[in-house]
């Protein structure tokens, strides 16, 4: 009796995938938004965790100006000089790191952070657009199966044909503008994406140039 039943369940769901309404352009735009969308998280965290690190650097580039600074005060006037010159050479790192730090904030995370809002909301139509599927092709097997009784019910025919035009309508209305989504998210992720490459290796570089000064 266990076996019968889980045949026979086993046999329905094959048959609605079987007769579920596939779209190949859709899966295929589909699978390349989750490709952006999953470089866009792995870019963002990279960026914030990269952040981190020189904000803590700031930090400590700060605390350790001011305890030269206060050794300074309280030393013999032959340490007083060196000490000056290097808490004002790390007040200036400091300064400079941190310039740095905001334009990354400004000119990477911010343009990220939108995309990912995008992203949010892009997700929520993606599960708008299943649950719209989900009905167009149940109504359609309603539709169907009171169509090709031997006896039909003309009523419920005439019912469930309505209903099927229905969920018809909202699904291909959903899917369309899913696709546009995608088409609108993929046209314009490039040149971010691009510029956030750019001002991340300009910053990175004017970073590296305060922590290890040229030699004249």
């Amino acid at each position: 009796m266990k076996n019968v039943l889980i045949r026979n369940v086993e046999s329905f769901i094959q048959t609605i995938k079987s007769d579920g309404t596939v779209d190949v352009e859709f899966d295929e735009k589909l699978a390349k938004y989750k490709e952006i969308e999953i470089k866009t998280i792995e870019y963002l965290n990279t960026f914030r965790q990269f952040i981190q690190v020189i904000e803590n650097f700031e930090n400590l580039s700060k605390s350790f100006s001011q305890s030269v600074s206060e050794f300074s005060n309280n030393t013999e006037v032959l340490v007083e000089e060196p000490t000056t010159v290097l808490s004002s050479s790390l007040n200036t790192l400091s300064i400079g790191v941190k310039t740095e730090v905001k334009t990354i904030k400004k000119e990477i995370l911010n343009p990220l952070q939108l995309r990912t809002k995008k992203m949010r909301e892009t997700n929520k139509l993606i599960k708008q657009r299943k649950k719209t599927l989900l009905q167009y092709d149940h109504a359609r097997r309603n539709y169907n199966k009171a169509k090709n009784k031997k006896k039909p019910d003309q009523v419920k025919v005439e019912q469930t044909k309505i209903k099927k035009i229905e969920a018809e309508s909202a699904y291909f209305n959903m899917n369309k503008k899913c696709k546009d989504t995608f088409d609108d998210f993929i046209r314009s992720t490039t040149e971010p994406v691009e510029n956030c490459s750019k001002h991340f290796l300009e910053s990175y570089e004017k970073i590296l140039q305060q922590l290890v000064p040229k030699n004249n």
